[in-house]
């Protein structure tokens, strides 16, 4: 199973995002991550792409390990993030706006 999680922010909020993504991430057995990877959207807005892999069945674990890793990204201006969990070809999708 997977989650991959898309951040969009402003050219402006890079450098702050980029020390947010430097933090080291400690992530449980059995978990990991692919990525950074960045490309630059419409509007003057960079989009970074993470890709979370773990067994469906520590899903709860996984979701609560990526909730805690992000928890300081609130404070990047203008950030905007779309979640999507996939599981055998099937998709789901949660989003939000953070700052």
């Amino acid at each position: 199973m997977n989650i991959k999680a898309i951040f969009s922010y402003p050219l402006e909020s890079q450098s702050e995002f980029l020390k947010l993504l430097k933090k080291r991430f400690v992530f449980p057995e059995g978990m990991s991550l692919k990525g950074p990877f960045f490309y630059f959207g419409a509007r003057e807005r960079i989009k970074t792409i993470l890709i979370f892999e773990f067994d469906e069945s520590r899903y709860s674990e996984a979701m609560e390990t990526i909730s805690i890793q992000y928890d300081d990204f609130h404070t990047v201006p203008g950030l905007a993030f779309t979640a999507l969990a996939s599981k055998d070809g099937f998709e789901g999708k949660g989003s939000g706006k953070l700052a």
